[in-house]
Order: structure tokens, then sequence, then C-alpha cells
């Protein structure tokens, strides 16, 4: 199992993240689904390092599946979208 730093998002024409993305690692981006099922089965953990401390990215239940999320100051808002944002081709064109 890998701790995997999450530095961006890619989110969809709704404003939900549909991609956790870190262009400083191996991984680079790695979708919504995929997010969810590597920490649902343990294989990988993702967090974010905010100043204050870093926080882990959780898979919850909403009212239209799940999703991904971060309680830094435990706001009902989620904080992973204030994280930056990129386009998936910035995060996918790096790998090449």
């Amino acid at each position: 199992m890998a701790n995997r730093e999450v530095r961006a998002v890619l989110l969809d024409e709704v404003g939900h993240v549909s991609a956790l993305g870190n262009d400083k690692s191996p991984w680079k981006q790695v979708s919504r689904e995929e997010a969810i099922l590597d920490i649902e089965t343990g294989r990988h953990k993702y967090f974010v390092q905010w100043p204050e401390r870093r926080t882990v990215v959780l898979a919850v239940y909403g009212p239209h599946g799940k999703y991904l999320r971060t309680d830094r100051d435990f706001a009902p808002a989620n904080d992973l979208a204030s994280l930056p944002c990129v386009e998936s081709s910035q995060l996918r064109d790096e790998v090449a």
C-alpha cells in the first residue's frame, strides 16, 4: 500500500471531483472510481497536505452515489474542490 499525495483535482461539468492528481508523482492521475476502489480495498491511501495538517481523502456515500472528499476544517464543503483544478491533458501529458 502506498500513501499518495493529492495536489490537484479534475472536476466534471457540474463541479464534482472526477479525478485526483499529482504531477510530481509516478501515478500522475487516478479516476474517481479507481481512487474509491483503492481506498475501499486498502490498496492505496490518498491525502492532502495542507499548511496546517494532513487530511485523508475519504470515499463516502452521497445522494448520487459514492464520491471523494476530505474534511480539512470539518465544514460541510468538500475541501478537495479547493485544490488547483487541472485539465486531464495537463496531468496525462507529463506521463508521456
